[in-house]
Parts: C-alpha cells; sequence; structure tokens
C-alpha cells in the first residue's frame, strides 16, 4: 500500500485508504506490526512471489503460472457500469435509451470502453439512438460534464472508479446504476505460494469482519 498523492485518481485514493484500514484492522486483530513497502502499488503481488513481502493488498488475480503466491477470497468485486445525474431517465442501462440523441462518456486513458460503448448499445437494440462516444479527458471533469455542462447523459466506467468520484458531486445528485456490463472482476490479498494456513488466517479474518460489520464500516467510511 503506497499513500496517494492530491493528484492520484479518485480511485487510487480511495482504495489505498480502504486497502490501508483493511490491513491494519488484520494487524490489530492477529497483534503484529506493519511495514508498508513504498511505492510497491504496481507489482505488490510480485514482492510476495519474490519473499520480499509477506502480504500484498488491492490485487487483481492474474493466473499466471510464473507468479507464484497464494490469492485469498475476493473482498471487492467490481465491473463496468453508467453513472447519471438523479432523477434520470436512464433507469437501468442502455436499455433505456429510446429516442435518439444520447451522449455516454468515457474516461480518455480508457480508450477501450468507446467500443465498449458501442458493443452494449447493439447489444441492447439502441445503437442508432447513441451519438459518437464522448472522451472525458480529465477525471476531475467527469462530474461537472454530467452535472453542469450537461454535455454526456451518462457516463461509463469501472464501477469502483466512478465509486470514487461521487463525493465530488457535493449536493448535486448522481448515481450509479445496478446494471453491470461484462464479467465482475475480484479484488484481493496475495500470499505467499504454497502458505494455505497463511491464506486461511487471511480468509477468516475477512470473514470474520464481514460477520461483524466492520468491513461495512470501513466500506461506508471510504466509499
Amino acid at each position: 500500500v503506497v499513500p496517494a498523492g492530491q493528484d492520484a485518481p479518485a480511485l487510487i485514493a480511495t482504495m489505498n485508504d480502504l486497502n490501508r484500514a483493511l490491513v491494519e484492522e488484520m494487524a490489530r486483530r492477529w497483534n503484529v506490526q506493519i511495514d508498508y513497502l513504498p511505492g510497491s502499488a504496481q507489482n505488490a503481488a510480485a514482492l510476495v512471489a519474490g519473499g520480499q513481502a509477506d502480504l500484498a493488498v488491492g490485487v487483481s488475480p492474474v493466473w499466471d503460472a510464473t507468479l507464484r503466491v497464494e490469492y485469498s477470497l475476493p473482498y471487492l468485486m467490481h465491473g463496468d457500469r453508467l453513472m447519471v445525474t438523479e432523477p434520470s431517465q436512464i433507469a437501468s442501462g442502455f436499455a433505456d435509451m429510446l429516442g435518439t440523441g444520447w451522449w455516454i462518456g468515457y474516461f480518455a486513458d480508457e480508450p477501450g470502453d468507446a467500443d465498449l460503448i458501442r458493443k452494449y448499445a447493439e447489444a441492447f437494440g439502441v445503437s442508432a439512438n447513441i451519438n459518437e462516444p464522448f472522451a472525458i479527458q480529465r477525471e476531475d471533469d467527469a462530474i461537472s460534464t454530467l452535472t453542469v455542462g450537461r454535455n454526456v447523459d451518462a457516463v461509463f466506467g469501472d464501477s469502483l472508479r466512478l465509486l470514487g468520484l461521487m463525493p465530488e458531486s457535493g449536493e448535486t445528485g448522481v448515481k450509479i446504476l445496478p446494471t453491470e456490463y461484462g464479467d465482475d472482476r475480484p479484488i484481493t490479498f496475495a500470499g505467499p505460494h504454497a502458505d494455505a494456513d497463511f491464506r486461511a488466517l487471511v480468509d477468516a479474518t475477512l470473514q470474520d469482519m464481514a460477520l461483524d460489520g466492520t468491513f461495512e464500516t470501513l466500506w461506508t467510511t471510504y466509499f
């Protein structure tokens, strides 16, 4: 886990805060000390595989035989969704885009999302109703593009990224629609390979935190 600077994307900043809180709560329950490795966010699982770290947090599992780690149960699932203003004529997703002239924004640093928007529009039979996807160049402009400029009718993106941006909406109502597009993607912890006891400890602690309400409290605090 690494501290996020002020210019860090909303998702990274929010996830870092949540991940730190999870790790620190685990350490408290295990009565152990934590040493964070700076600059490790991009290769956290590899550091565990190489023996330089005992535990990585915020890992998207990669089924690669060369990366020998043990993945915990997922503690978060995320996927692509639409964010709209509240209220909106779009209640569930693409299927509600009747009539013509709909604009859907996507983050320019995820250029593949433009193709996904076209794909889902076609799948729901509304491709003729939707304009060419609108590239949002700066993440910080996403909420204002939707709610103030009204340049788009919805923003398409990763559900956790959209959740990380929601606090920026202030009193202007926005919501993330329930329909997910594509497969859910898990986020897990990663521990040393072939250490089943440690993996079981991580899983059991996550389950305990879910049962006693700790995880829900942390989720509500940061998201």
